[in-house]
């Protein structure tokens, strides 16, 4: 059995849902539930099955290897459900 320590900026940290880009083309959809909102996140390129979470107030790249988990949009409320869209 393996377990990843997941972290973000040092510290131990939890995510919700991860979705893997299936295309370098696309877009991620979030649902902040607590905000009653649903975002759009789009990028100029994503890498092949490059991880995406959802952290307690962001979405951030999943470093599969590390279980480092960059944020790339901030300040949401409370993200959960995510999909990939390919385009």
């Amino acid at each position: 059995m393996f377990h990843l320590a997941l972290t973000s900026g040092g510290n131990s940290t939890q995510i919700d849902d991860t979705v893997l880009a299936s295309s370098s083309q696309g877009v991620i959809l979030v649902s902040d539930r607590d905000a009653e909102t649903v975002y759009s996140i789009t990028a100029p390129f994503f890498g092949p099955s490059e991880a995406y979470s959802a952290g307690p107030t962001f979405v951030g790249r999943l470093d599969t290897h590390s279980g480092v988990l960059t944020p790339i949009v901030t300040n949401m409320v409370s993200p959960h459900g995510m999909t990939f869209i390919r385009q």
